[in-house]
């Protein structure tokens, strides 16, 4: 096992950061139901600070055990789409009482204003800090209608969020008698601190909830994670960091060479601790019961705050072993390290692997033989946050022209068995991998382009959502070729993937996922179906439709039922804008169609939360 380098030699490892979408869209004032201008035909922006020289571009052509696919690539070339650069736009918040809820498609109204709201502002993203390669341009607006079909977003980010302990009253329906355990769910929770307003999603500290189900009822408690961002600007009084999507002046990078994470991002029961995970960095254990912050968990010591560590380990059910990894962008040498840790916590196996692009990579699959990773262009410039003080938002570049590939690699010895081109589309969440019959399954949702730059600027969130399916992708594994590909029909801008964490890794059938019904058309949006689909009947669609003006607000965790072999729960938060309300929501896992069975009101309202997992027993390791 190689040795962790000292910190002050790994200077650049510490920008390992997994996501995606080009430039940075400046929007600020949304106002209700008046006419808006049309975005122009602007000049597009050349990119700027993309890594330069054809070598540290160039790709192979085939894949390590052999080249080509096994007969025409089925996946058609995309064109590159050139997008134009959104106008400045602010919310101007609600105008209403509370309980007023606008027609739901009804036009709205932008306002072009040069200002905000006075303070301490984030640097404007224009010159050498503005968006990236995938797009750009700006241009004059003309009078048309956009329709704001996200009501009261707004409301979702400006919570002043307290922390808490409650026993859930008036529950509605019928909590199933299996559904026992927590729901943890992880996500951005302060979206201000000081006078300054962070610009993008991803950028708030995070806070962990867990929704527990035991022989007393139901309890709810949620707790910020008090990592070492946190905790310094509580103690300053006022922004020190950095962050994915917003920079201002004299803001700091973490020991000057990569954000110091907000942990805001996923959360797992692990052996005795919960694990809390952001974007970049090691996780942080809280107690699992109490969530109490217990302090940055290291394996042991063998891992450092340097050690680059995704926000998507995958677990094995059947030997609870975690599978990890983490991507440095170190210089013109970027790489790929895997992690194997015992269900113990010890650290059993660490590799680290060459890549050929400095790729953005959020999540990857896991058969039981093989670690599965979806690389898209979506190419991060170094040298843009650390010599222009850039966001990672403005040094993510999506190059297209660049195609996509499978790599693939053996687990038991962290080879590099295949990369695979795949074509040209972008990959942020897998769904499940698993070897049949001689062939490799991975399931991914696949997506026309980046996602991320849709989480900005707040609350102005989705207004131009890519579409993109659950794909499954078939590969050969004697010639190690991609043999087939299958689409599920869902386009709506799906996202957050479920399973039943049972068949991690084995063959399976159903998923979950959240969709925004309104996907394609311009304007706000956000998460507001709930979608089952299954691979054995790709034509069946059972979709929850939340009710206009509430929005499902984490991703759908599944609580299995230990009698049935496919049968179960899922759980999502769902937020009530115009009330500022939240509830849990649990529907049959095989009929979300027919909305919940059960609605577990809570008595004030907490953030939108990303990733959100089901321990069965109150503190029992993960089941997701």
């Amino acid at each position: 096992m190689e040795e962790e380098k000292p910190a002050a030699a790994a200077g650049a490892d510490l920008l390992r950061l997994q996501l995606p979408r080009p430039p940075a869209h400046r929007r600020e004032d949304l106002l209700p139901r008046r006419r808006v201008g049309e975005r122009g035909q602007g000049g597009a922006r050349p990119p700027g600070g993309e890594p330069g020289g054809a070598g540290a571009l160039r790709r192979r052509a085939g894949g390590v055990g052999g080249g080509g696919g096994c007969g025409p690539d089925p996946q058609p070339a995309l064109r590159r789409r050139h997008r134009r650069r959104r106008p400045a736009l602010r919310p101007g918040g609600d105008r209403g009482a509370l309980g007023a809820l606008p027609w739901r498609g009804r036009g709205v109204s932008l306002v072009l204003r040069p200002g905000g709201d006075g303070g301490l502002r984030p640097r404007p993203a224009a010159g050498p800090r503005g968006g990236g390669g995938g797009g750009g341009g700006g241009g004059l607006m003309s009078t048309a209608t956009m329709i704001d079909h996200a009501p009261y977003l707004e409301r979702a980010f400006e919570l002043e969020v307290a922390e808490g302990d409650e026993r859930l009253a008036g529950v509605a329906g019928e909590i199933p008698p299996f559904v026992r355990g927590t729901c943890y769910v992880n996500g951005p929770a302060r979206f201000r601190r000081g006078e300054l307003r962070y610009r993008h999603w991803l950028d708030g500290d995070g806070m962990v909830a867990a929704l527990t189900f035991d022989g007393d009822g139901v309890r709810f408690r949620n707790r910020f994670v008090r990592s070492r961002k946190l905790t310094a600007e509580e103690e300053a009084g006022r922004p020190l960091f950095r962050t994915f999507g917003t920079a201002f002046p004299g803001d700091r990078l973490m020991r000057g060479i990569g954000l110091e994470s907000p942990v805001n991002v996923s959360v797992f029961p692990f052996g005795d601790v919960l694990l809390a995970f952001g974007e970049q960095g090691l996780p942080w254990a809280l107690d699992p019961h109490t969530l109490e912050t217990l302090g940055e968990h290291t394996f042991g010591g063998r891992l450092n705050l340097i050690s680059p560590f995704s926000a998507h380990p995958s677990f094995d059910p059947e030997s609870g072993e975690m599978v990890n990894f983490g991507v440095s962008f170190a210089g013109r040498s970027p790489s790929l390290t895997l992690y194997r840790v015992s269900a113990a916590g010890e650290l059993l196996q660490r590799r680290r692997l060459p890549l050929e692009l400095p790729a953005s990579m959020h999540d990857f699959g896991l058969s039981r033989r093989y670690a599965v990773f979806y690389l898209s262009p979506y190419l991060l410039a170094v040298e843009k946050l650390l010599r222009d003080g850039a966001t990672v938002m403005e040094a993510l570049h999506w190059r297209p022209e660049l195609g996509s590939r499978l790599l693939v690699v053996r687990r038991d010895d962290f080879e590099l068995q295949a990369s695979i081109p795949i074509g040209r589309r972008y990959c942020l969440h897998h769904v499940n991998s698993f070897e049949e019959d001689g062939r490799l399954h991975v399931d991914v949702v696949e997506l026309e382009r980046p996602v991320y730059g849709e989480y900005q600027v707040i609350p102005e969130l989705f207004t131009d959502a890519p579409r993109g399916r659950p794909v499954r992708l078939v590969i050969d594994l004697e010639r190690w070729r991609l043999c087939d590909r299958h689409e599920l029909p869902y386009d709506a801008a799906p996202d957050f993937p479920a399973i039943d964490p049972r068949r991690a890794g084995r063959p399976y059938r159903h998923l979950w996922l959240l969709g925004i019904s309104h996907a394609g058309e311009p304007g706000r949006k956000f998460f507001d179906q709930l979608v089952h689909l299954d691979w054995r009947h790709p034509e069946r669609r059972d979709v929850y439709q939340a009710p206009a003006g509430s929005y499902l607000a984490s991703e759908p965790a599944f609580a299995g039922d230990p009698s049935a072999a496919e049968g179960g729960v899922v759980i999502v938060k769902r937020f009530d804008a115009a009330r500022v309300h939240d509830d849990y929501l649990l529907f049959d896992a095989r009929d979300v169609a027919s909305g919940p069975i059960a609605t577990l009101p809570l008595r004030r309202a907490v953030p939108a939360g990303f990733h959100a997992t089901f321990a069965a027993g109150t503190a029992g390791r993960s089941t997701s």
